[in-house]
């Protein structure tokens, strides 16, 4: 069983924000609270790395993580997959949003997508899923690269507090707009180049 304390361990957070501000419990028990914080899902967390990390209560349906945080006054909105990423950018105090999963974003959380929309997008597969879905929902998303790390949670561990928001705001500076179009899958970028050449 992953407990509070492991976890803020190896995400290098503080366990008592973990577990007062954020609900986790051991367990690892996430709690999904809408923008009324009230619960609508609950997500567990099984392990810290390996191919079977996460489960969802019996019957819970997915919302994006962070919709009950403090979200007025923003001018942006930064989407990450899963909570660790978007708990890692609310520690720096970042506004972020994260979606369970890369190909989870549904076009009806568009209403939650507070100013300009910003997605991290991971080096692999997932990531380019992450971000067509997100472009196809939102048209232009502004995309966040960050240059050889894994995800912002693996980022903040290789180079820690003290130079955190200051390469993540570099990152934020230099991310560039995507629209629907520029995403398309390996395939049907084959297929529209074909369909020029007949």
């Amino acid at each position: 069983m992953l407990t509070v304390y492991e976890y803020a361990q190896a995400k290098r957070l503080p366990e008592l924000w973990l577990r007062q501000h954020l609900g986790l419990q051991d367990g690892l028990i996430i709690p999904y609270w809408d923008d009324q914080k009230k619960l609508v899902a609950v997500r567990y967390r099984l392990s810290l790395d390996g191919a079977k990390r996460f489960l969802w209560r019996s019957g819970d349906k997915p919302i994006p993580y962070g919709l009950w945080r403090t979200r007025t006054r923003i001018r942006s909105t930064i989407l990450v997959e899963g909570e660790s990423d978007a708990q890692t950018l609310w520690h720096f105090g970042y506004p972020a949003l994260g979606i369970p999963g890369a190909a989870s974003f549904k076009s009806d959380w568009v209403k939650y997508v507070i100013g300009r929309p910003y997605v991290v997008r991971e080096p692999d597969s997932g990531g380019e899923t992450f971000v067509r879905k997100l472009a196809e929902a939102i048209s232009p998303v502004y995309v966040i690269d960050l240059h050889g790390h894994k995800d912002v949670s693996a980022m903040y561990l290789a180079i820690g507090d003290n130079e955190f928001r200051r390469v993540f705001d570099h990152y934020l500076s230099l991310a560039e707009p995507v629209v629907a179009e520029d995403v398309q899958p390996k395939t049907q970028r084959g297929k529209d180049f074909l369909d020029i050449v007949q």
